[in-house]
């Protein structure tokens, strides 16, 4: 027989998986903007140590990682568009209809 403690261990596990289950669309960005801080941190000291002041540092750094960000997904973003089966307007229905 199950006793009262472990039942309430199970509840509670449950409880707590559901919990972060339905909380991933706020802990996933977190965790990608923790992640973000740690890489770029560095770079930002750096930046602070050759004379530029905290603000700057920081937004220099910013900018320039949108701008790899920006190059990166405009390289992909060719590759990706040519494999795009439906081409000028053209609808799923008439794509099925053709091929």
């Amino acid at each position: 027989m199950i006793d009262n403690r472990s039942t309430s261990t199970l509840l509670s596990l449950g409880i707590i998986l559901a919990a972060l289950y339905f909380a991933r669309v706020v802990f996933v960005p977190l965790a990608l903007a923790v992640l973000l801080a740690f890489l770029l941190g560095p770079l930002v000291t750096r930046l602070r140590h050759w004379g530029l002041g905290r603000v700057p540092s920081a937004l220099i750094i910013v900018v320039l990682s949108f701008m790899i960000v920006a190059i990166v997904a405009g390289g992909t973003g060719g590759s990706l568009f040519n494999l795009n089966p439906l081409r000028g307007g053209q609808t799923m229905t008439a794509a099925i209809t053709v091929t």
